[in-house]
């Protein structure tokens, strides 16, 4: 319920590095299908990489009740950092990959409140699961700013949990470490422990 977020400004990023640009599922809970759709950011059959958000639970293509922001693409094998942000008091959706300026289109109408489970490197329970590596994933209640994303980024050297400054934890939900080695991955600044789906593996991380 954390992440049900209607009409409110919300952020969230993560470390990413992939073995193709084939479509997956990243980071939301958009979902395959139906009408519980709400947010997420995804790599498309055209591998790019793009920002959905629906407002009232589904997806159509007449743009209608929903709004997409495309980001720059990201290099398969190689530590890439994504930012998503959804600004309420500037009604605006943007996405920045490496630190980079935002992309951004105009959408006053915030997230779907009722959207379904959140998924981590996958679309949904069954498809789009992502072939290669993720860490340091976190979620924030406002809308990051440029600097705030180019702190995180830290010039491409990411930031560990345990490195965050007092204004950094500010408006955070949630920090996921992803340290451990199988299971659930606990929640460092919340309690929104992430379940183990798909048999998850551990390997090396970009920051930890």
């Amino acid at each position: 319920s954390a992440f049900k977020k209607g009409n409110e400004s919300f952020s969230f990023g993560f470390w990413i590095n992939l073995t193709s640009l084939a479509s997956r599922g990243l980071f939301g809970n958009l979902q395959g299908g139906g009408t519980n759709r709400g947010y997420g950011i995804r790599i498309d059959g055209d591998s790019v990489l793009r920002f959905y958000c629906s407002s009232t639970g589904v997806l159509t293509t007449l743009n209608v009740d929903y709004q997409v922001v495309s980001g720059s693409s990201l290099t398969i094998n190689t530590w890439g950092f994504v930012v998503g942000v959804y600004d309420s008091s500037s009604d605006l959706l943007k996405i920045s990959v490496d630190g980079g300026t935002f992309n951004s289109v105009s959408w006053a109408n915030g997230a779907y409140a009722s959207a379904g489970t959140l998924f981590v490197g996958a679309l949904d329970a069954a498809t789009w699961f992502i072939n290669g590596k993720m860490d340091s994933i976190f979620f924030y209640n406002k809308a990051l700013s440029q600097s705030e994303v180019s702190a995180l980024y830290n010039s491409g050297s990411g930031l560990d949990y345990s490195s965050l400054s007092a204004s950094q934890l500010t408006s955070l939900v949630s920090w996921w470490r992803l340290n451990e080695r199988s299971g659930t991955r606990v929640d460092q600044q919340g309690a929104n422990n992430l379940t183990d789906n798909n048999t998850v593996g551990y390997a090396l991380g970009k920051v930890t």
